[in-house]
């Protein structure tokens, strides 16, 4: 099978400077590619190892702020004072709110050491007793107000739950002097998200990541993400919640493009810390990696052309020699030579050519002296047959003239011939003068005149 060849170049150099210029191009293309695919690829594996690592670190951080969270409701639960405080009969609104008061100066003794708390609502068995807000905003908690006993576990455990963008750790309060373990209260106290935020923000300060908290009933706890993200996100946990066990893998989001999904469930609270970052963010790097290379390859290309340049001209020169002495070969000029002062291959072609083109020039030399030699010899035979004929017809004309007594044209015809005959025996160079070959022709015409008178 044979293959067309696309482009025809009418110089080497030409055809060498896009060689090379090709086989850079190609060279630099493919470990572009080459990087790229392996370091994105690396930089994936790191990301999914360091979001695991970061969301356990996460979860084990809020872990030890919900324990500590834990404590300051024991302590609100377990002492002594609201213990008896709590379900003591009042007689009016007065005694009441001299309880209240009561209870109010030890909640405030036992969670003011512990910064996270936000609010704290206290219930007796029929309603609100005590409403603490330790900080200064303007939100509406009047949904606290009321008690809803069906939040709290009747075996007094503490219960996490999210509402309203407020997360409550509830309890409910049940005496401790009583063998009966009879309820007597419930307690609620929501924690500072601002303290939470502190806690995500410590292992991701960049931000580059999507931190989202989920409840148990997947209820978004705490995220850094904005609304539209974070709709997205949660609209697709909503649809693969049941595969987010094993989930450390790439997901799409509509609107959100391609994430790494990094997920772990606290024992302790139940949440679920999810981590995704984009993957255009993590291939960042790479990009500019790729990029980088692109650019030094353009770099590269032209140095490498620049040189290529400057080698193929070290290399065409000779050639060009070489083929401007050729074109003078066809012009028949054989004395030309190749001057080409270098010791490698290009120059023994040129010593090479010279050896030829002086045997050539020998050759030819050889030849003409042969082809000349030759006429001369043709020539001489010739002069050889013809001399004594002429010598022959001459002398019979002499001898009928004396027979006659033509005495003095016997004379001037002998004369004649004696300075012919003399001129061919003592000449035999192949040029005469001009004046000795007139002289010559004057004896012979001459001779032919008398002749034929």
């Amino acid at each position: 099978m044979k293959f067309r060849r696309f482009f025809r170049f009418r110089h080497l150099k030409n055809q060498l400077l896009l060689q090379n210029a090709l086989s850079i191009s190609l060279i630099i293309g493919l470990t572009a590619i080459t990087t790229y695919s392996i370091a994105i690829k690396i930089q994936i594996k790191e990301a999914i190892r360091y979001n695991t690592v970061m969301v356990v670190q996460i979860s084990k951080s809020i872990d030890n702020m919900v324990e500590s969270f834990n404590r300051v409701m024991d302590g609100v639960t377990f002492n002594n004072d609201i213990q008896k405080t709590l379900p003591a009969v009042y007689e009016n609104s007065k005694e009441k709110n001299f309880l209240n008061k009561h209870l109010l100066s030890k909640i405030t003794d036992e969670t003011i050491m512990f910064n996270e708390v936000d609010l704290v609502y206290l219930y007796d068995t029929e309603g609100l007793r005590v409403n603490l807000r330790r900080s200064v905003n303007n939100n509406n908690y009047e949904f606290l107000n009321t008690l809803r006993p069906e939040i709290y576990d009747s075996h007094g455990k503490i219960t996490w739950s999210v509402e309203k963008s407020v997360i409550t750790a509830n309890r409910m309060i049940y005496d401790i002097h009583s063998y009966k373990m009879k309820d007597i209260g419930y307690l609620t106290m929501s924690l500072d998200q601002s303290y939470l935020k502190e806690r995500i923000q410590k292992f991701d300060p960049t931000e580059e990541r999507h931190i989202i908290i989920l409840d148990k009933e997947n209820n978004v706890v705490i995220s850094n993400s904005n609304n539209k993200e974070l709709s997205a996100v949660t609209t697709w946990l909503a649809n693969s919640s049941k595969h987010l066990a094993d989930s450390d893998t790439l997901i799409e989001i509509p609107d959100s493009g391609k994430m790494i999904i990094n997920n772990y469930q606290s024992e302790l609270t139940g949440w679920k810390i999810i981590s995704l970052i984009s993957l255009n963010e993590i291939s960042e790097g790479p990009a500019l990696i790729g990029k980088t290379i692109f650019l030094i390859g353009i770099v590269a290309i032209i140095i490498g052309i620049i040189i290529i340049w400057i080698s193929t001209n070290y290399i065409v020169r000779p050639l060009n020699k070489l083929s401007l002495v050729m074109d003078e070969v066809e012009k028949d000029n054989f004395n030309v030579q190749l001057q080409i002062d270098r010791s490698d291959e290009l120059g023994r072609v040129g010593e090479s050519f010279n050896r030829m083109m002086n045997k050539i020039n020998n050759l030819i030399s050889d030849i003409y002296q042969k082809d000349i030699n030759e006429k001369d010899a043709q020539l001489r035979a010739l002069r050889a047959q013809i001399n004594p004929h002429f010598l022959y017809n001459t002398l019979d004309t002499i001898n009928w003239m004396a027979q006659f007594g033509e005495s003095a044209e016997v004379s001037k015809m002998t004369t004649s011939l004696s300075r012919l005959l003399k001129k061919s025996i003592t000449n035999n160079g192949e040029f005469i003068r001009l004046e000795e070959e007139i002289n010559y022709i004057d004896d012979y015409m001459t001779i032919q005149k008398i002749r034929f008178q």
